[in-house]
């Protein structure tokens, strides 16, 4: 399945499905290609940081919850006098 859609949204749904299938290791050849290639164009490249940014913070905020570790949202940050 590769994705020849255009324009901004397009753009970014592109990239949100390539790196889905790269992640869950369903890339084919042809996809692989083409996010490599969005690599090289500078809003798609963008897009493509953004898709993979989200990914790691959605697995990231998996495992803090899963190993009761503190949001970091939540940890005090005031210094002690």
């Amino acid at each position: 399945m590769v994705y020849r859609l255009e324009g901004n949204h397009m753009k970014k749904n592109k990239s949100d499905a390539l790196i889905q299938r790269l992640v869950q290791n369903k890339i084919t050849k042809a996809e692989w290609e083409e996010l490599l290639q969005g690599l090289e164009d500078e809003e798609t490249a963008i897009y493509l940081e953004a898709s993979m940014k989200a990914h790691f913070d959605k697995i990231m905020s998996q495992y803090q919850e899963k190993n009761n570790f503190p949001n970091k949202t939540h940890i005090n940050t005031t210094k002690k006098k």
